[in-house]
């Protein structure tokens, strides 16, 4: 059985031509049971912006869409964490919900 990781995937078919083969690099083989980022943005902040002369910092939202994470949880139940502060988790949705035994 494969486990976890980036591979090369190669096709290979013989035609009247003789053999034909591509590749498919950066393959990724994942566990779809473990919990993932499908998606996240925005990919990058700033920490301080000029205006008017003065120095303000900035508060930025970024939003992040997680598979294989737990149903019915609030705000309150989610630690999130950039370098090592703690950040304010402002929402939890669950945007689908299926079974426990599905694979995302």
């Amino acid at each position: 059985a494969l486990v976890e990781g980036v591979y090369t995937l190669r096709i290979s078919l013989v035609d009247t031509g003789g053999r034909k083969t591509v590749a498919i690099d950066a393959f990724v083989v994942y566990d779809g049971f473990a919990p993932k980022v499908v998606s996240y943005g925005p990919e990058m902040v700033p920490t301080v912006t000029f205006a008017g002369g003065r120095v303000l910092e900035v508060r930025s939202k970024v939003s992040a869409i997680l598979a294989n994470f737990p149903q019915g949880l609030s705000p309150m139940d989610v630690v999130a964490t950039l370098a090592v502060e703690d950040v304010a988790v402002l929402q939890v949705r669950d945007l689908v919900t299926c079974s426990p035994t599905a694979m995302d």
